[in-house]
């Protein structure tokens, strides 16, 4: 993506001095598509001030579904992106964003949740519902959730847990969705401004499914001060959009039981190289990159490859069930059957390297847990924020230079 998105809870639209904020924001943070909840403002009145905050924007409402003020509202720059509303419910409001300058698009649910727990059950529902027609697009679910997840998302610790939170846990869980690398605020709202008795909470998030974080690996999460609200804004920051930079070689472990890998490393191993014991070790570890990352192509992605190997077994063993006395199908199983338990076995070894579970149990072959598991590592491991001594701050790509 070309340009960010914000979501704020405002804490009411109509003062003026909140709308030159919101456009302050904007243009700092090259924001092309703004989510406000809690206006605190009837339909008539939340267009018109939305319009004031930039009157070349498009913008929309669900106040058809709310009972007295305007709890979300939507604006959008069509001069740079277009976004279609999917879906607009009291607590959510769901829509597709596409950039004309990159074409990349994605799915965006803007969510304020009830205060109450009881109305909030019917958010979790509507989320864990749209995760289904989200599942193969990349969708990103962001606002004031009015839940936490943890207990270290409250400044004043408290023991145990809350059925708000174990609801809120379960629609993550059951939505497949999670935090994407944040910058910024912890506690996104502060129940008391300007006290120093008041409790902070991490209410407000930005949460991604699994193809959002594969399509955008570099988005993050920026929370910035709560300014005139209670809340603090946060914006989906792209930098980058879907370029990758070029890897470091990483070596997979199930390569060792292929039958080409002892003659490749033998082959270099052979080669003579001048210099120190330890310069010749390194000058052929480097020698072994090439041939290495070349078989690693050679076994294709894996898990396009057992899906592949499934479905062979699955029509041959059909078949035998029709015919049992056909040999040629019997040599064919037997095939296919040895080289699908392989794929499945390179698939748990590289799946456990990269999540660095050591306790998965043989036959355990739990992949969509290791899945999740590598996601939020690379989630946690993300730096999209630095601020240096001098008090510079570098993000996205110039990040990895300010650490050199």
């Amino acid at each position: 993506m070309s340009s960010n998105v914000m979501v704020w809870n405002v804490r009411g639209l109509g003062g003026e001095g909140r709308q030159n904020i919101i456009r302050k924001i904007i243009k700092d943070n090259n924001i092309s598509v703004c989510g406000l909840v809690e206006t605190h403002l009837g339909e008539g009145k939340v267009l018109e001030r939305a319009g004031r905050i930039n009157n070349r924007w498009n913008w929309v409402c669900n106040s058809e579904v709310c009972e007295n003020w305007v709890r979300i509202v939507v604006g959008w720059d069509p001069r740079k992106v277009c976004v279609d509303i999917l879906g607009i419910e009291e607590q959510v409001i769901h829509c597709r964003i596409k950039s004309f300058l990159d074409g990349e698009n994605f799915l965006c649910s803007f969510v304020y949740g009830h205060a109450t727990m009881n109305p909030r059950r019917a958010l979790w529902r509507n989320l864990i519902d749209y995760s289904g027609n989200a599942r193969d697009k990349p969708w990103v679910a962001m606002g004031d959730f009015n839940a936490i997840l943890h207990l270290n998302e409250k400044s004043s610790v408290q023991r145990g847990t809350n059925y708000g939170m174990e609801e809120f846990k379960e629609c993550v869980a059951e939505a497949n969705i999670m935090d994407i690398a944040k910058t910024g605020f912890h506690f996104t709202w502060n129940q008391k401004p300007g006290s120093s008795d008041g409790i902070m909470e991490k209410l407000d998030r930005v949460m991604g499914n699994e193809k959002f974080l594969n399509d955008f690996p570099s988005g993050c999460a920026k929370f910035l001060p709560f300014y005139t609200s209670d809340h603090s804004p946060a914006i989906l920051v792209f930098s980058g959009g879907k370029k990758f930079d070029p890897k470091p070689f990483k070596f997979w472990n199930f390569l060792a039981s292929k039958p080409e890998f002892k003659p490749i490393v033998k082959e270099v191993w052979d080669k003579s190289f001048v210099g120190h014991n330890m310069f010749k070790v390194v000058c052929k570890l480097k020698e072994l990159k090439k041939p290495l990352r070349k078989l690693n192509r050679q076994q294709g992605n894996l898990n396009e490859k057992v899906e592949r190997l499934r479905s062979e077994v699955e029509r041959i063993q059909s078949e035998i069930a029709c015919q049992p006395d056909n040999e040629d199908l019997r040599l064919e199983e037997v095939v296919y059957v040895k080289a699908f338990k392989e794929a499945l076995l390179d698939q748990e070894y590289l799946l456990k390297q990269k999540s660095r579970e050591n306790w998965l149990k043989v036959g355990d072959q739990n992949t969509k847990y290791f899945h999740q598991v590598v996601k939020h590592k690379q989630v946690r491991n993300h730096v999209g924020q630095i601020r240096d001594l001098e008090g510079n701050i570098y993000e996205g790509k110039a990040v990895g230079d300010a650490f050199v």
